[in-house]
Parts: C-alpha cells; structure tokens; sequence
C-alpha cells in the first residue's frame, strides 16, 4: 500500500466513519490506532496524531475540555 494517494477529505471521512461507530472505548482505540498505523505507513505525510484526534480516541492524559478534537 505504499504511496496511497488518498486526500485531506479521504482520511476526515475514515475518521468520521469510525468516531461514529457504536462501540466500546477500548474498542473505538485500537480501530484507531490500526487505521493510524496502516495509513502512516501508506503515506509519509500522514498526519498521525490529527487522525487520531479526529476518529475521537481522547489519549491519555488529554481531555475533551481542552478541544483537542476541533482542529482536523
């Protein structure tokens, strides 16, 4: 999957499909963080992190308070 060519709105949409998905938290973090994992690899500029964010896993030690989450 090398060099996959997906856009800004490719990957908000992945997000969005899985910060929408009736599952547990435990759950909704390790989809997250196999999606995160899988694209990086796919493509040097991922953005890691604002993925992460966006899928609405909130890591540890960071709260919804903070608006972590608002800035995909």
């Amino acid at each position: 999957m090398q060099g996959l060519n997906l856009q800004r709105r490719h990957y908000e949409f992945i997000a969005k499909i899985i910060a929408d998905m009736d599952v547990t938290e435990k759950e909704r973090r390790k989809i997250t963080l196999e999606f995160a994992g899988k694209l990086r690899d796919a493509n040097e500029n991922f953005n890691y992190d604002r993925f992460v964010e966006a899928s609405y896993y909130i890591p540890l030690g960071k709260g919804v308070g903070n608006g972590w989450y608002r800035n995909f």
